[in-house]
């Protein structure tokens, strides 16, 4: 789970559900180009990686940037992007 809103401010924290353990959340640090705060994004996983598209910060801020994070390392780069 990444970032989110609180009907006052957005977030970019990152949480793990780990259903092994009691189902049990964990605030996870990733590292690399950590992407900013932001609610309204999509998420997309294909194999390891995390894909974070686009979204809105605060409230007239719409986003339209791509970041991957990779679930093995915990790091978030900013991938390529043609088309």
């Amino acid at each position: 789970l990444f970032g989110g809103w609180d009907s006052v401010r957005s977030f970019n924290d990152l949480w793990a559900c780990d259903y092994r353990d009691g189902w049990k959340w964990q605030l996870r640090k990733p590292t690399g180009n950590i992407p900013g705060q932001r609610r309204g994004h999509s998420a997309t996983a294909v194999g390891r990686r995390l894909y974070i598209f686009g979204g809105i910060y605060g409230y007239t801020r719409y986003l339209s940037d791509l970041y991957c994070l990779d679930t093995k390392t915990m790091e978030f780069s900013i991938p390529e992007a043609t088309g």
